[in-house]
């Protein structure tokens, strides 16, 4: 009789060690999927070893080189930590900025950086800390929106951009597989990164929404500027970028780089 019962226990504890195995296995195989997808979107290089849950992929983004990769991350199978990782210029070496949000560990060596007031409509728990508070404002005005809209699109528990020793980081962890997120956050890793690097360029007035310079309209598509107050007006949802409302129409959607919004709210003028 113990004998059977071991017996059965052993059985049931290698149908177990299967199940999992299959899952990671499963797992494994949708991760690859979605990072050649999304190299395909890129044009980049991936490397995607048969047994590895570590998947990568190099892409070259406006002339940027940006490195995705995504690590296990707890112990669900199916998640990840995805991370766009890029090493910035001499312009951006001595800078420290660290956003985050949601479920991640606090990162050690930013206590004593100074903490830039920040509230988030998606986060609850959100913590910025910068050295340079004007560019953490020009970070976080230019790509908030779509730090969180990756986070979503990955269902992922939280967030976290860092800069130091001259390198960007963007994370999102216990993420799911999903290309459409992989793709921004490489988009939004190297625009931030163009950020970075001019931490002391001074734009020219403008009001919150791109394309409204000094109260005057311009197109973000033909970029004519606004001279007859009938023609109708569209601001995409998303990045704020004004249009012609033919315009927008006519291109589907918004055409600024790093954003593909097809939804708009119409102008008052």
């Amino acid at each position: 009789m113990l004998e059977w019962i071991a017996l059965s226990a052993l059985e049931l504890g290698g149908a177990g060690v299967a199940v999992l195995a299959s899952r990671r296995s499963r797992s494994r195989d949708r991760w690859r999927d979605e990072f050649e997808a999304a190299a395909r979107t890129l044009h980049g290089r991936p490397s995607l070893g048969s047994a590895s849950d570590a998947p990568q992929l190099r892409a070259e983004i406006d002339g940027r080189a940006v490195t995705l990769r995504a690590s296990v991350d707890g112990k669900a199978a199916n998640e990840r930590t995805i991370a766009a990782e890029i090493a910035l210029a001499d312009a951006g070496a001595n800078l420290r900025f660290v956003l985050e949000a949601g479920a991640c560990e606090p990162l050690g060596g930013f206590e004593h950086i100074p903490a830039v007031e920040f509230v988030s409509r998606d986060h609850a728990k959100a913590t910025l800390r910068a050295d340079d508070e004007p560019l953490a404002r020009r970070c976080i005005d230019d790509a908030a929106v779509d730090f969180f809209d990756a986070e979503r699109e990955a269902a992922a528990r939280g967030l976290r951009l860092v800069i130091r020793g001259g390198h960007l980081t963007l994370s999102l962890f216990r993420a799911r597989a999903e290309a459409r997120a992989i793709v921004r956050i490489a988009r939004v890793a190297v625009r931030v990164a163009g950020i970075a690097e001019r931490p002391h360029t001074t734009a020219a007035p403008r009001s919150s929404e791109t394309g409204i310079v000094g109260g005057t309209l311009t197109c973000g598509s033909c970029g004519a500027p606004s001279e007859a107050n009938d023609v109708a007006w569209l601001r995409c949802a998303r990045c704020g970028t004004t249009y012609h409302a033919a315009c927008f129409r006519n291109a589907t959607g918004c055409v600024r780089d790093s954003c593909d919004e097809t939804r708009s709210v119409e102008v008052e003028r």
